[in-house]
């Protein structure tokens, strides 16, 4: 392009969507993946973007800011499968092989350590991830189900800590039920014990697996049928899909630190299948989340990418199966879903029964002491599991800071901001031709 460079362009293209999205609506949908990446990466707040697309960005190791670690295979990048950019981060999970089927990828959510988040404070993980069919269908014997994310203590300059932390907030797919669940802590707290599930009671009997889902719900006893009936039009829970990119998002507001707790915070979890707008499958609050001993003060400030699978018997045959991850996403503030425009919520109850109460400690229905891992019964369903995979770390991710445009959804875009996007539309014009 005549002394340009490519990244030029995509920065001026993130400037153009930010300044005339909430003009012309779902603009998004016409940029390219490259360019819609850079859009989101560009949002005021953002603390971190990683794209996958060098070998740099998993070359540390357990001592490092972030990178991989190896399990029964070593996480790897793939220039054929990616959501954007030249690569995605690949995991393998082969036949034969225990929990650790795949190893890890981790980063803290800066170079400096300086970007933690603690009591009263909110932050948003997002990422995509694709599936193989032979990854969400394998039985995986033994394994209590693979986990999507981990959302940890961040590194101290005089402290490193691992992937099963007090604060950890994990994603997973528990007892390989085809949707993502949640749960907190690898230690427990005054209000709970560890591995502490985010499922609802509901009624006398039951329990919403994803609580925000409308009627006819996501719940416990959808399981107990021949086949399932999680799914619609039975159920409502919201489940992976193969084949595509998927794209996940956690928010956590943190409440005041009380004790070893952030108590009175909030959790959220929106997904949204490839090229649709995410939906709220969780919403878990008012919750007191673990915050380890008052004395160490530890802080969110690590995030784990892994499909880690508790139990996994290594004696199991299955087919090889894969995932991958892309456009890793920190933020102090909500991201916009990609290629999609602004996401939507709907109203705080996710259609719950406003009759019913909200996710919290106080209205799981379950014992504090959640630390077993059986199902014996419909009303005592699993606890989160244990990610006994301790010694989990990282390698430095993309360490820019992305420069943010300043402009919200909703609010009429800056004068100098539509002047700097068509100075940008004229130089392009004269950049190619």
């Amino acid at each position: 392009m005549r002394g340009e460079t490519k990244k030029d362009v995509r920065v001026a293209w993130a400037l153009g969507l930010c300044v005339l999205g909430p003009m012309w609506g779902n603009t998004a949908n016409a940029a390219e993946p490259e360019d819609d990446f850079a859009a989101r990466c560009a949002q005021a707040d953002v603390v971190k973007c990683v794209g996958f697309d060098d070998a740099a960005v998993i070359a540390g190791n357990s001592e490092s800011n972030s990178g991989v670690l190896s399990g029964a295979t070593t996480p790897t990048l793939d220039e054929s499968t990616r959501a954007s950019g030249t690569s995605s981060l690949m995991f393998e999970i082969p036949s034969d092989t225990g929990a650790d089927t795949s190893g890890s990828y981790f980063t803290n959510f800066s170079e400096d350590l300086t970007v933690q988040f603690g009591g009263d404070q909110e932050f948003y993980v997002q990422w995509r991830q694709r599936f193989s069919t032979e990854f969400i269908a394998a039985p995986y014997s033994g394994g209590n189900g693979w986990k999507q994310l981990i959302i940890g203590t961040g590194q101290q300059p005089t402290q490193q800590y691992y992937s099963c932390t007090a604060l950890e907030v994990v994603t997973q797919n528990t007892r390989h039920r085809g949707f993502s669940q949640m749960y907190n802590s690898c230690t427990g707290s005054a209000s709970h014990g560890p591995y502490d599930p985010f499922e609802q009671g509901w009624r006398d009997y039951d329990f919403k697996l994803q609580n925000a889902r409308p009627k006819p719900f996501c719940l416990y006893s959808q399981g107990q049928a021949e086949p399932p009936t999680y799914f619609p039009s039975d159920g409502s829970c919201f489940g992976y899909s193969a084949n595509e990119w998927m794209t996940f998002q956690v928010g956590i507001e943190t409440g005041p630190r009380v004790g070893n707790e952030f108590i009175d915070s909030r959790i959220r979890l929106w997904v949204a299948r490839e090229g649709e707008q995410s939906e709220l499958v969780i919403d878990w609050g008012p919750y007191s989340l673990a915050a380890g001993p008052e004395g160490e003060m530890q802080r969110f400030g690590k995030v784990w990418l892994l499909p880690y699978n508790t139990g996994k018997d290594s004696r199991a045959r299955h087919p090889t199966a894969f995932t991958w991850y892309d456009e890793l996403i920190i933020s102090g503030s909500r991201i916009v879903d990609p290629a999609s425009g602004p996401s939507v919520d709907g109203d705080d109850t996710g259609g719950a029964d406003p009759t019913e109460s909200s996710g919290s400690n106080e209205s799981s229905g379950r014992s504090e002491d959640s630390s077993a891992a059986g199902e014996s019964s419909a009303a005592a369903p699993t606890s989160g599991e244990d990610t006994t995979n301790a010694n989990v770390p990282s390698v430095e991710g993309d360490n820019s800071e992305p420069s943010g445009c300043g402009c919200r959804q909703g609010k009429r875009p800056n004068g100098w901001l539509v002047i700097g996007f068509v100075a940008f539309a004229r130089r392009r014009r004269r950049l190619e031709h």
